[in-house]
């Protein structure tokens, strides 16, 4: 009897974790340096959806990210920051640049490739901050940056770039893709990330110049 309640209970857990995984992206760290195109994070599987916990460590810092597009699809990438009173005013920056996107609008602290545009997402400050729920790891996070949506029709190497304006410090969590997909190896890495997630233990301090 005991073995068949472990099991019961075993099955329940795989169960309540594969529903909130329908929900959850793989997560990242941004445990490298990423300070330059060339030494970009590259997001490894451009059909998956990925959580990247990143942090801009001094003021000044520039974050990379890489991802591929072999057809035309349809972009997804946001921007969110811990649920912490400190956090409540830090709005950093991020810009998708690749082939056939515009030119930028407003200052960027990175000059282009070549051949490459750029679209610039920005939020503006709001006394009530939307809050945005993670039900995999039942954690709060500030929204309140607009998503950037948009068709990538030419193939390349995109790239993802997340920087603050007023050279702030702090934590952030960027969001790839909307395809929920994990792997046996996705879930190992997710357990081995998740007390570090919950506990904030990965953060910076956040901080002002």
């Amino acid at each position: 009897m005991i073995r068949i309640a472990r099991m019961r209970t075993a099955w329940f857990l795989v169960l309540v974790f594969a529903a909130a995984a329908a929900s959850a992206h793989v997560p990242m760290m941004e445990s490298t340096e990423t300070d330059s195109f060339n030494n970009a994070l590259k997001i490894p599987r451009t059909a998956y959806s990925y959580a990247i916990y990143g942090n801009l460590e001094k003021p000044g810092d520039v974050d990379y990210y890489s991802f591929e597009v072999t057809k035309p699809m349809q972009g997804h990438v946001n921007l969110l920051v811990p649920y912490r009173p400190e956090y409540l005013d830090f709005y950093p920056v991020f810009a998708v640049i690749g082939p056939g996107l515009p030119n930028p609008q407003g200052k960027i602290p990175f000059d282009l490739p070549k051949g490459y545009g750029a679209v610039v997402i920005s939020g503006a400050p709001a006394k009530d901050r939307p809050v945005f729920y993670e039900p995999f790891s039942r954690t709060n996070y500030y929204e309140g940056i607009p998503k950037f949506e948009q068709k990538l029709a030419q193939p390349g190497i995109y790239y993802i770039v997340v920087w603050h304006p007023g050279n702030e410090t702090g934590a952030y969590i960027l969001g790839y893709g909307l395809a929920e997909k994990f792997t046996a190896k996705d879930w190992a890495n997710t357990f081995k990330l998740l007390p570090s997630i919950k506990s904030g233990s990965w953060e910076v301090k956040r901080g002002k110049p």
